[in-house]
């Protein structure tokens, strides 16, 4: 089970999550490329539910809401 914390994102075509790069890497299994669809910000990556699709891993998704 796999478990994350991440900011419920969109990118004008499907939910994502924004999160820091080492859940990227975890989740992702590579390093993000520099200035690609992935990178939001220098602090912050992108990721999608197909991305875990690919993966022998599950997701425990807790939606929560934080204020800042």
């Amino acid at each position: 089970m796999f478990k994350f914390e991440g900011i419920p994102s969109g990118d004008s075509e499907s939910f994502c999550w924004d999160v820091d790069i080492e859940t990227f890497r975890n989740i992702k299994g590579k390093e993000p490329k520099k200035y690609d669809k992935s990178m939001v910000s220098e602090e912050l990556y992108r990721i999608y539910p197909n991305d875990f699709h690919s993966s022998d891993k599950k997701c425990l998704i807790e939606l929560k809401v934080t204020e800042l």
